[in-house]
């Protein structure tokens, strides 16, 4: 009997090894299935929600996916992206823009230092009628996070012209070095006044205010 023990336990150690190795393969094959589903509803969602989805019945099927996505916004791994893609779905379906700002608010408990968020925030805070000081941090925010990519200073740009006659000091001062920023980025092809969003963005707004900005950017920029 004594003689067995010896080979007991490399079988054992085997058969320990075989097992471990059929759950992982398992648990690996089941996480591939779910992210596999989860990359078939991210695709599906960017189809409905992008190109011109107004021009097709789109209602219903994005209305289904949304809630589809929805439990994915838990999952570690794309919960980042999942709550992107339901808060994008949100704001296409047109849903009330109390329920948008708080998708928008959830994807900051995964990514606070997101500009793009960020700025976000402080466009739905506009629309839901958030308190100005709200709308003024997540600006503030967004710079910081985002502090020279375009596409944002464009984002912070704009939405700083429209708040103009509420809008701090701080907020001007933020808008007239952002402008200008934006307007060094544009040097090459003739500055701010031969940017099409620039010029309407000016045009959207009433003419004693868009004179006020053209005039403080002026006093800011000698070469405006």
């Amino acid at each position: 009997m004594s003689g067995a023990a010896p080979l007991a336990s490399p079988r054992l150690a085997g058969a320990a090894w075989s097992v471990l190795l059929i759950v992982v393969s398992f648990v690996t094959v089941y996480y591939a299935v779910q992210f596999l589903r989860f990359d078939q509803l991210d695709r599906a969602i960017s189809a409905q929600t992008s190109g011109a989805y107004w021009e097709r019945d789109y209602v219903g099927e994005l209305t289904t996916l949304r809630e589809d996505i929805a439990p994915w916004r838990e999952m570690p791994g794309v919960r980042s992206r999942a709550r992107k893609v339901y808060e994008t779905a949100g704001k296409v379906l047109n849903l009330p823009s109390q329920t948008t700002f708080l998708d928008t608010a959830n994807l900051l408990q995964i990514d606070p230092v997101n500009g793009w968020t960020w700025l976000d925030i402080a466009r739905e805070g506009v629309l839901t009628g958030a308190p100005l000081t709200l709308v003024a941090q997540a600006l503030t925010m967004s710079s910081v996070s985002t502090p020279r990519e375009y596409t944002a200073l464009v984002g912070r740009v704009n939405l700083i012209m429209d708040l103009w006659d509420v809008a701090t000091d701080e907020q001007k001062r933020q808008f007239l070095s952002e402008a200008n920023l934006l307007s060094r980025m544009w040097a090459h092809y003739g500055g701010l006044k031969t940017s099409t969003w620039w010029r309407d963005a000016l045009a959207r707004q009433p003419d004693a205010r868009r004179d006020e900005i053209e005039d403080a950017y002026r006093a800011y920029d000698s070469t405006y």
